[in-house]
Formats: structure tokens, sequence, C-alpha cells
């Protein structure tokens, strides 16, 4: 079994655990070879990795790659958070409800949620949409979210979540978030198992083949959906960034194959990685402000 140090810690810039987690990917591209992540030395990490990183490991797993994360760690306050949140497997639809709504009552103190993982199917499912509304109601409680700031998270969530259990086609999905009081802003990470953006164009009849990933990336921006229906979304890509960056001057990540689009304020751009090195499924990254301008008005973006 091949063995990958994490980084000792993250830090506060929204790229740092997205370049770590692109690293990641990179050295767990071992063809048939199960790795094992390896936290010992870890002593902070963003939400943004550890989603992103459970999502690596559960699809190398369904892959019939016996790959693993174990949460053994030195440091006892990073082992504690890591037994907590439940890295890296998180918590489910079916998991004893007592439990969760126990770990949930005990959380409403901290400023983080568990990672959770729901099945990512275009039926309708209550008991996925039970556990995200209960994680999403606690993560409104710690941030102490109200008005239109309530409106945007919610929305956020709801929307990127259900375009992601629609189009994945099979697979996991995970959401995870932390809270940062002191700089007031959440951070929010979501990824799915999946097939991945470009395959949900190719199995769509309403489109063909995009060609490349980049290409699947740039149609989705433009909103062209792989739905049924009259308005076209794309994978509510194009709304919530506009909410997120232009509305709430906060931060976007999208990667799906070898395209990961960054925007914010200073940046608009699509990347391609030219070394192999892909997300299977999709991982989305949001820096979310909590203070918004007193002019914000979700509606303002809503499509």
């Amino acid at each position: 079994m091949h063995r990958i140090p994490l980084p000792a810690r993250t830090y506060q810039d929204f790229s740092d655990p997205l370049l770590k987690l692109i690293d990641l990917a990179r050295k767990m591209v071992i063809p048939h070879a199960p790795v094992h992540l390896d936290l010992s030395h870890c002593r902070f990490l963003s939400p943004l990795l550890i989603c992103g990183a459970a999502a690596l490991v559960k699809d190398q797993q369904e892959r019939g790659v016996a790959s693993q994360a174990p949460a053994t760690c030195l440091d006892p306050q990073m082992r504690s958070y890591l037994e907590l949140i439940r890295f890296p497997t998180g918590y489910s639809e079916v998991d004893a409800s007592y439990d969760t709504k126990r770990l949930l009552a005990l959380l409403r103190g901290r400023t983080y949620v568990p990672l959770i993982t729901f099945p990512v199917t275009a039926a309708p499912d209550s008991g996925r949409e039970d556990l995200i509304q209960a994680v999403e109601d606690l993560m409104v409680r710690q941030c102490g979210l109200r008005g239109q700031m309530l409106m945007a998270v919610k929305y956020l969530i709801s929307e990127l979540v259900g375009n992601i259990s629609y189009h994945a086609g099979h697979g996991t999905g995970f959401l995870f978030a932390q809270y940062y009081p002191n700089g007031h802003y959440l951070d929010l990470a979501i990824a799915d198992t999946g097939q991945g953006l470009r395959a949900s164009y190719i199995a769509s009849p309403k489109h063909e083949d995009p060609g490349s990933d980049p290409e699947a990336l740039r149609m989705a921006l433009e909103g062209r959906s792989t739905k049924d229906q009259a308005v076209s979304r794309g994978y509510g890509i194009r709304t919530s960034r506009r909410m997120l960056v232009e509305g709430l001057g906060g931060s976007f990540f999208f990667w799906s194959g070898d395209a990961l689009l960054l925007n914010n304020a200073t940046r608009d751009t699509i990347y391609e990685l030219k070394d192999g090195t892909t997300f299977p499924g999709c991982f989305l990254a949001l820096r979310v402000p909590t203070i918004a301008d007193p002019a914000f008005n979700v509606m303002s973006f809503v499509e």
C-alpha cells in the first residue's frame, strides 16, 4: 500500500488547501494500487482539503481499490476533531437518527458541522434532504445568519447539492463546512464520486460530447443544462457563483476531470491540468462571507 502523508496544516488563504488537494490527487494517480493517507502529523486542516480527500478515497473504494485514510493523529485535538466529524466516512442517512441528532446538538457551540455523505441520485430522497437540512440549520445557527445572508447560504447549499445529486449519475456525495468567526466567513465544500461534468453532457440526449473537460465547464458556465426543463442553469454554477462572487464578494472553485475554475474578485479563470491529474466526479469549494453589503438581495441573482 502506497503511503501518502497529508500536510501538517493548511493556511487561511483560500487557494492553499485547494493546491494541496490537487497535489494529493496527483499523488493518488497510481493505477490499481491502494493508498494509505497518513494524517499522523496533521495539526490543522481546512474543511476544503478534508472533504476533497474523503471523496478521493471513497472514489477509489467504489472502484474496488482498498485505499484508506484512518483518523489516527498524534495531535490529540486533531484526532478528536477527525473522530467527531467521522472522517473519512462521514455521517449518512443510514446512521441511527438518535446518534446524528445527539452529534448535531453537541456541535451547536462549535464552529464546524460533521462531514456528511449522501447518495447522489436524481430521484427524490427524503432521508438525504432531512440530513442536509439538519446540517444546514446547524451551520446557520453557528454563523448567526439572518435575513439575506440566511437566504443566500440556504440557496447555495440547496442549488449545488441538488445539482450534483441530479447530474452525478452514481456514487456518493459529500458536504462539509467550517465557520471562521474572526475572519467572518464560512468555508464550504461539496463533492461527489460520480461521472463528472463532461460525462453528464455525453449522457444527455440534449448535447454532444463537449470534447474536453474545460469545454464542458464553459458550457456549464453558459447555463447549458442537461436537465429537461425550459430554464437552463448548467450545474447551478452560473447563478451560484454570481451570487457568491459578485453579490457577496466571496470565492468560488469548481473542479471536474482536468478542468478547474477559480472565481473571485480578482480572477475568473478556467485552468486545465495537463499532467494526468483529475478529480473523478465534481468538487466545489466556496468561501462565503457572513456579513453582506446592506444592498445585497438574493433575488437579484436568482434566475
